[in-house]
């Protein structure tokens, strides 16, 4: 996972000039796009749209109507909802292999997503969240083989840290991350399974 970033605003919008060098660089090194923009965050608050960026993010390449009967939406809603992502850098057509339907592809190895974006609607923000909710009760409920240990695991804690040191827990966390993505395998049929992960940290509740 590179520290490298893109910036996503949309494409026939105005660009940040403050962020214009940033996101060329990360747009050569392509490992990380990072949604830092509201209206980038209003373009996945929708659920089918964020499912399918799931999918992309796995690595998948999927023409509109193979993501179609991913989300159970007709091909012609499902193309609306590319081109959208499409205007925000997020996905991008790929090559077809028989001359037909071109398959829709993520543009780059991973998504992440600012820490602080001003702007964002508690709606917009709730959408987001819920959306991220399913994700992970999905990967929960995943059923998992016979004989074999509980597919996931699930850690909760509470720590009483500065801003500093929380920033300094997510660094470490991401490093961590990183060296095993370095040692990582490359996709086949002898490859070990791939493990999806979430990493949340917020505030509690209760001081």
């Amino acid at each position: 996972m590179s520290t490298a970033t893109l910036h996503v605003v949309p494409k026939n919008g105005p660009a940040a000039s403050a962020t214009a060098a940033d996101a060329a660089a990360a747009d050569a090194d392509r490992d990380m796009v990072t949604l830092s923009e509201p209206e980038a965050f209003k373009a996945i608050a929708h659920p089918a749209r964020f499912r399918i960026i799931e999918e992309l993010y796995s690595g998948r390449e999927l023409t509109a109507t193979e993501a179609a009967e991913v989300v159970g939406l007709t091909p012609s809603a499902m193309s609306y909802h590319l081109r959208a992502l499409e205007r925000f850098g997020l996905v991008e057509r790929g090559q077809s292999d028989d001359g037909r339907e071109r398959p829709w592809r993520r543009v780059a190895e991973h998504l992440g997503f600012a820490n602080q974006v001003g702007g964002v609607s508690p709606a917009v923000a709730q959408a987001v969240v819920a959306n991220m909710s399913t994700s992970i009760d999905r990967l929960l409920r995943r059923p998992h083989a016979a004989g074999k240990p509980f597919g996931a695991t699930v850690t909760k804690g509470l720590l009483r840290l500065t801003d500093e040191q929380a920033a300094e827990l997510d660094r470490r966390v991401g490093a961590v991350i990183e060296e095993f993505e370095a040692d990582e395998p490359p996709a086949g049929p002898d490859a070990p399974p791939a493990r999806e992960f979430y990493w949340i940290r917020g505030d509690a509740e209760r001081a």
